[in-house]
């Protein structure tokens, strides 16, 4: 199959290329810089998502069956802009677009990578956290307006997902500057029983070529759950990646999600950051 990847050579899209080509798949990435760590295998376009023409969209999506949106989404606003435009056209708009483009081009499925606070806008309302956060808002609408831009013969998996720890050529994971946060005691330790807030990149890159094969159709928080190991053992087993459908997901996932966007919602209260602030709340940008 043909995949179109945005993000390809990304902190996770690296690892979606490959274990696409893994399994078979021919990869065409589309990025905004020339590569440097991609095998030759891999067609490249070069462009920027947020600001290709409808024909350029075109020609790029054209003979792909497949999309995945593995591009990083805009977390915070500058100073100086209508926040909720610029989540808009930052995050919501270009995704549309390019699945628009996609199913007229005949391309039936698509994955996108979303984040878990739309599982815990969805799982818990009343932590108001779309209401909080243009950020978290403009991912749940990147979710509603791309499933609006394409046919009914399209399948659209959104992919939510918690911190991502993992090591990319060339890139800095996302979890490096909190962890080392932790290490010096400038920050606390974030720990949830369960289901765990942090999953791999690679778990990630085999969920999302899992959703795509079997063109998965929903919202899918994926998580790692741990279970209790033998008796004479205190540590438990990871076992691999889960992913779930929202529906589906289990009560205590649910729980030690809620405990998180609570943590959430104290840091919002607590580090007010002027970039994200929506109906007079304020909140830091989550990852």
């Amino acid at each position: 199959m043909k995949v179109l990847v945005v993000g390809g050579t990304g902190f996770i899209g690296h690892h979606i290329v490959r274990e696409l080509l893994t399994h078979g798949h021919d990869v065409t990435v589309l990025v905004r810089t020339p590569p440097t760590n991609l095998p030759a295998a891999v067609a490249v376009q070069l462009g920027d998502l947020t600001d290709l023409s409808d024909e350029r969209l075109n020609t790029i999506v054209a003979g792909h069956r497949g999309v995945i949106v593995a591009s990083a989404a805009a977390v915070a606003a500058p100073r100086s802009v209508d926040i909720d435009v610029f989540f808009y056209d930052t995050n919501v708009a270009p995704v549309a677009r390019l699945l628009a483009a996609g199913s007229r081009a005949q391309c039936d499925r698509a994955v996108i990578l979303g984040s878990f606070y739309a599982t815990l806008q969805r799982e818990q309302p009343s932590l108001c956290l779309a209401e909080l956060s243009p950020y978290i808002a403009s991912r749940i609408e990147q979710a509603e307006h791309a499933r609006a831009a394409v046919n009914a013969e399209t399948s659209v998996a959104v992919l939510e997902l918690p911190y991502v720890a993992g090591t990319t050529p060339g890139r800095q994971s996302p979890l490096e500057p909190m962890l080392h946060s932790m290490s010096v005691g400038n920050a606390d330790i974030l720990a949830y029983p369960g289901i765990t807030a942090v999953v791999t990149a690679t778990q990630v890159a085999q969920a999302a070529i899992a959703a795509l094969d079997r063109r998965a159709d929903g919202n899918y928080p994926v998580v790692t759950v741990t279970f209790p190991g033998p008796t004479s053992s205190p540590v438990s087993q990871p076992q691999p990646a889960a992913l779930q459908n929202a529906s589906g997901s289990s009560p205590q996932a649910s729980s030690n999600l809620c405990s998180a966007g609570k943590a959430y919602v104290n840091a919002a209260k607590d580090s007010p950051s002027a970039s994200t602030r929506r109906n007079g709340a304020t909140c830091t940008p989550p990852p």
